[in-house]
């Protein structure tokens, strides 16, 4: 047993006894930093010296014995001025004791649930001013335990304190594409995570992989912070807390969860493309997947309140067997695809990855249907061979060669397919070639995509930017994409960027989907800035079929349902999921549900468009507006996107509707407010819109807000970009009808509606970038459908 030494003071349950004067605080940080280390010993760590034991310059880390036989390593990381290892804080150490102050519990609970342990020096960088090779910083420390010590092939979990988190993040940038050993990353009140200066891969990994946890003493709880995940770039939940240490003790559990949720991930990437079956060892108390929230009983001092985050599992979830499997494609392409067997085996159901994602993205929900399900890589992304084809011929009979593997393995069965953003658009496509599929989730599918890739001439940063940076990261992509994107973002070929894209659009299958008739089910986010929701009810509408149901869900790009794939359980994440069950099992309502954006509410149609709405409407105001050098007052969209795999969940953006420059926008305001609360619901359009450009090529963006008229402060509704590339100078330029994108949002009684008009939006990529450029607008009129209760309507 590890020995407290100090002539004054002794140990009494881990916490010191006696107030501790000035005096003798040193001699009792020493001892109590003795005695945690020899703690450590005692668990079977052991001290590992960087460059080497003998050297004059050295700095011990501490790690389990046999790291190399690990089955997972968890790597704790403070980084701190003075810190050691073992200790989170030496003045909580003393003040409130070590299961608070010092990582002890963290390592014991790692130990107990099978890991093993690295526990890093990054801030003892110099012995009596002598450099310490290897050493050198926190950062130097870090990498060269990452290369050196740490073996490659074990997966990785990381638990950081504060600007530990920093570490983890220069660990995830030094990963290999392939290598991907860091599973997941806790992070404890982290100054930052995905910074700046971070590029697009890593910060969408980031975003995948990190959770985050604050103290929060006056929060409400259960709570998510939505502006710390915003500046963190990653989930983060409220934990209640006065200090670092409370807020780690009292996350352990969530932690220690959370980590057990990924396990299954870290098993497949291990294996590889070798058969195995699946590592399924979650517990949970009710059989359902679930994210639990809840505070501890006021009376445990030393607890605090908690976050708990308990995996997925289906009731007889040890009846499941997952195999890997390599299914040669028509034309001798090999496809990666991972497959779990149920105990009814009923119906088989083919999961189609999203851009990028791995084959472990819907091992959840595919957990949760009692049936056989596949899940494959498509053509060109991660281990399947090919290069990645963006929905055309190849693709779509490569679905179809995975369906007939499937029904030659087990079976005539009826077959269904389901998919998010990149898997949904697949999956409509593969429905419309193929009559054997007789039901679809497509979850944040795309319509047209060229109408995606440019809407209403204005191309989409986010496609360049984001999935083409990840798409060539993750894959292979055909080296035609990266052609059509070049003339989209220049506007010309567009004659062969339209015949590119039609074969690619759902939308142009219409008439086949009716005459295959599958039962589908669609999901758009109404603040979907990749794959825009105005598309998705306009394709929805497009589709004469039987059946058919359409969920608009609060968020941006597959925020709705990316969190329920990895088994988080808020109404935003789980509720899509349990919607595709009921779907694929054919017990669910074909209805029409709309979120309320900035409410927990949703409204439910028996049809589309209801036969009872209302609309209000305004007249723009003319006004000559410039781009300028400066962003254009307070007016813009946000964020590009967002989901799980980039997951943090952002406030509304909102403008100060009175500090907006009236040199480079122009707002315009409804009449009067609104005598009580309303529906803002469906798809508000700018009618007759007339302007005129000062040079030959001009853009514009509308945005629409909820306005609270007492304090002139703006919630963002809804948007829509134009350009216009071929201007006449002076010339009045008109537009019948220009769409934004659908919103519904609860204006309450006394706040009123507003637009507001101008040139620049990071969003997009501009016509112009001439500073000078100019617009004036001359008459038009903004229409926002007024959704009201009737027999049509169900109101949650």
């Amino acid at each position: 047993m590890p020995v407290f030494r100090h002539p004054k003071f002794e140990l009494v349950g881990r916490k010191v006894s006696g107030e501790v004067p000035d005096s003798e605080y040193e001699s009792v940080v020493t001892a109590l930093t003795t005695y945690v280390q020899e703690a450590m010993r005692e668990l079977g760590l052991r001290e590992v010296w960087i460059p080497e034991k003998n050297a004059a310059a050295r700095c011990c880390v501490f790690a389990s014995e046999k790291l190399d036989k690990a089955k997972k390593i968890l790597v704790i990381l403070q980084n701190r001025v003075g810190g050691v290892p073992g200790i989170w804080s030496r003045s909580l150490c003393v003040k409130q004791g070590l299961d608070i102050g010092s990582m002890l519990p963290a390592i014991e609970r790692a130990l107990g649930d099978g890991y093993a342990v690295v526990v890093p020096n990054p801030n003892t960088n110099t012995v009596n001013r002598v450099p310490i090779l290897h050493s050198l910083s926190p950062e130097d420390h870090v990498l060269h335990i990452w290369d050196t010590i740490v073996p490659a092939e074990v997966p990785t979990y990381l638990l950081t304190l504060g600007n530990g988190a920093s570490l983890a993040v220069d660990v995830v940038e030094r990963e290999q594409v392939r290598e991907m050993r860091t599973v997941a990353v806790a992070a404890v009140e982290p100054s930052q995570v995905a910074g700046s200066d971070i590029d697009e891969a890593t910060r969408a990994r980031l975003a995948r992989i990190v959770l985050a946890f604050e103290g929060n003493a006056k929060h409400e709880y259960p709570a998510r912070l939505s502006r710390a995940e915003a500046r963190l770039g990653c989930r983060c939940f409220a934990v209640r807390s006065d200090n670092l240490g409370r807020t780690m003790a009292s996350s352990l559990d969530s932690i220690f969860a959370y980590f057990k949720s990924e396990a299954t991930a870290a098993a497949d990437y291990a294996a590889g493309e070798a058969q195995r079956a699946a590592l399924v060892d979650f517990q949970v108390d009710d059989g359902g997947p679930r994210t639990t929230f809840y505070d501890d009983d006021e009376d445990e001092e030393d607890e605090g309140g908690r976050v708990g985050i308990r995996p997925s599992c289906a009731p007889g979830s040890a009846a499941h067997k997952v195999t890997r499997e390599t299914i040669t494609s028509w034309d001798g392409t090999k496809l990666q695809a991972r497959v779990m067997v149920g105990s009814r085996n009923t119906s088989i159901n083919v999961f189609i990855n999203s851009w990028a994602m791995p084959s472990v993205e819907y091992h959840v929900p595919m957990e949760e249907m009692d049936a056989i399900c596949v899940e494959y890589e498509t053509r060109g992304f991660w281990f399947s061979a090919g290069r990645v084809d963006f929905g055309g011929p190849s693709d779509v009979n490569d679905t179809a060669t995975v369906i007939g593997w499937a029904v030659e393995q087990f079976g005539e069965l009826p077959v269904s397919v389901v998919g998010v953003s990149y898997g949904a658009g697949l999956s409509l496509l593969a429905a419309a070639h193929d009559p054997r599929i007789r039901r679809v989730v497509a979850y944040s599918a795309w319509g047209d995509l060229e109408g995606e890739l440019n809407w209403n001439d204005s191309p989409s940063r986010v496609w360049g930017t984001l999935l083409l940076g990840l798409g060539a990261l993750t894959g292979r992509l055909d080296s035609e994409v990266f052609e059509i994107w070049e003339d989209v973002k220049h506007h010309r070929n567009l004659g062969k960027v339209e015949e590119w894209t039609r074969p690619r659009s759902p939308a142009t299958y219409a008439a086949e989907l009716a005459k295959n008739d599958p039962a589908v089910l669609m999901l758009s986010d109404l603040d979907d800035n990749l794959f825009h929701s105005h598309q998705a009810l306009k394709l929805w509408g497009a589709l004469n079929l039987s059946r058919k149901a359409l969920i608009f869900g609060r968020g941006t790009h597959a925020e709705s349902e990316l969190p329920g794939l990895f088994g988080a359980d808020w109404a935003a994440s789980v509720e899509p999921w349990r919607a595709a069950k009921d779907w694929l099992e054919g017990t669910s309502e074909a209805t029409v549900t709309f979120a309320v954006e900035n409410s927990n509410a949703t409204r439910h149609y028996e049809s589309w468009p209801p036969p009872s709405h209302e609309e209000t409407e305004f007249e723009l105001v003319s006004a000559t507006i410039e781009r300028g050098s400066l962003p254009s007052g307070s007016l813009r969209t946000g964020v590009p996107v967002v989901s799980d795999f980039l997951k943090p969940l952002l406030p509304i953006p909102a403008a100060d509707i009175d500090w907006a420059d009236s040199r480079y926008s122009v707002v315009a305001e409804s009449e009067s407010a609104f005598d009580e609360t309303v529906q803002a619901c469906g798809v508000p359009y700018l009618e007759n819109l007339v302007f005129q450009s000062g040079q030959d090529k001009v853009q514009l963006y509308a945005y629409l807000y909820e306005l609270d008229s007492r304090r002139r402060l703006g919630r963002l509704l809804s948007h829509v970009p134009l350009s216009v590339w071929n201007a006449t100078k002076g010339v009045n330029i008109t537009i019948p009808k220009l769409e934004l994108h659908t919103t519904c949002f609860q204006v309450p009684a006394g706040h009123s509606l507003a637009l507001g008009i101008n040139m620049k939006d990071s969003l997009y990529t501009p016509a112009t970038t001439e500073p000078r450029a100019s617009l004036t607008i001359v008459a038009g009129k903004i229409v926002v459908p007024l959704l009201i209760s009737n027999n049509n309507s169900r109101y949650d």
